[in-house]
């Protein structure tokens, strides 16, 4: 059971929206989405972000922005 409502991607309040999702929901988006931490290092990046950019399963977390 989808326990997170989905934001749509025209909604006002989109990147709060996002940032309120656990990491394991962002994978159950219709569109890519990277998390950085505060110095830039990426520490989510969906499953949507990985098909549409074409990178695959090449590693992601942990490398700088």
């Amino acid at each position: 059971m989808n326990a997170f409502p989905l934001p749509s991607f025209d909604q006002p309040d989109l990147a709060r929206a996002v940032e309120a999702l656990p990491p394991e929901a962002l994978d159950r988006l219709p569109f890519g989405v990277i998390r950085l931490d505060e110095a830039g290092v990426v520490r989510a990046y969906s499953a949507a972000e990985r098909r549409l950019s074409g990178s695959g399963e090449r590693p992601r977390l942990g490398l700088g922005f």
